[in-house]
């Protein structure tokens, strides 16, 4: 498993890569880097959106495409002061709920 944070626009985030084919999973990073809220597909009963792909490179770029076109240009997370056990809580989904056919970068097929 590997975890990677960015800020997309002003929304920090975090992308969980794990398994094997890979797949991306996407949080919304809150309360000064201390919940993740994942997202999922308020137009689909909240599932939690997941994009695997065959290497964890490919399902990064993917997530990493996913989240600048819904938030904008990718840049350096924010560092935060994390509590000492660098334990995060899970928060509350963040719900996408734009229409599917708005959320594929360059014919990504994200859905």
């Amino acid at each position: 498993m590997s975890e990677h944070e960015f800020a997309f626009g002003a929304t920090a985030c975090l992308i969980r890569v794990e398994g094997v084919p890979a797949i991306a999973t996407m949080f919304v990073v809150t309360d000064n880097g201390n919940e993740l809220r994942p997202i999922v597909d308020g137009l689909d009963e909240n599932k939690v959106i997941e994009l695997p792909m065959t290497a964890e490179i490919d399902a990064l770029g993917r997530a990493v495409r996913y989240l600048g076109k819904w938030f904008g240009r990718r840049g350096p997370a924010p560092q935060w002061a994390r509590n000492p056990l660098g334990i995060r809580r899970i928060g509350e989904p963040y719900p996408d709920e734009r229409p599917k056919t708005d959320r594929r970068p360059d014919g990504d097929g994200a859905d």
